[in-house]
């Protein structure tokens, strides 16, 4: 079994849909909310940082420790509690540091919570629905092709960038279209959404999704999260 980040993202696609990661994720975010613990709290931050790496989701170690850093930064400047130590007139005191490093997790965990949970196949009811949908799938797109954006020349690579998710946007409905047309009337058209890094391709190209392995597996992931809370609130 392969554990690239290419392999376990098919992996999780073949056993994931995108609507029953983000009911999961909507079961699980109140856990996380309103743990009193800190530290149970961090321990659910690493299990949703697991869940991000298991999915095969983009996340980078450096940029999470300089965002936590920065939320740290910040809440030191209002010092209250006990001093810990003091540099001049800068001083570190264990209430602001104790808080700062509570926001950082809590912002932080609900970062990972929604990478793992919200992807670009999601699909919402109605028209407001479909549009946040299109908003999800550009984002991802956008991500995954954040590294053709030429510093040197920022507006116009981005340009070129939401020309070519244009591009792409009518292939993905000429393919719909086709496909409707092929499977003749009253057949079920399957939506076209993205898919890897090689554009688009019918949702159906996933697999399954909704298998009772993926079912269990995100049933377990909820029940650790408020497992963590109760041990929490029970200790």
């Amino acid at each position: 079994m392969r554990f690239d980040a290419a392999s376990r993202r098919e992996r999780g696609l073949s056993l994931f849909a995108g609507g029953e990661l983000f009911v999961a994720g909507l079961l699980a975010m109140p856990s996380f909310l309103f743990d009193p613990s800190l530290p149970f709290r961090a321990a659910q931050f690493f299990l949703f940082w697991f869940f991000v790496w298991a999915v095969g989701r983009k996340n980078s170690a450096i940029a999470t420790l300089s965002v936590a850093a920065g939320i740290v930064a910040f809440n030191l400047i209002v010092p209250y509690g006990r001093v810990l130590f003091a540099w001049g007139a800068f001083r570190v005191t264990e209430g602001s540091l104790l808080g700062g490093i509570e926001k950082a997790v809590t912002v932080e965990g609900l970062i990972m919570l929604s990478k793992a949970t919200i992807r670009s196949d999601l699909r919402l009811p109605g028209s407001f629905g479909a549009l946040i949908g299109d908003s999800f799938r550009y984002f991802d797109r956008i991500l995954e092709k954040k590294g053709n954006i030429d510093r040197k020349d920022i507006t116009g690579s981005i340009d070129r960038l939401l020309l070519e998710l244009s591009a792409d946007q009518e292939a993905a409905a000429l393919m719909a279209a086709d496909a409707a047309a092929s499977a003749g009337p009253g057949a079920d058209a399957t939506p076209i959404t993205a898919h890897g890094e090689n554009g688009w391709a019918p949702a159906s190209a996933r697999g399954p999704g909704r298998s009772r392995v993926g079912r269990f597996v995100l049933a377990a992931a909820v029940c650790a999260s408020w497992a963590l809370f109760a041990a929490a609130w029970f200790r």
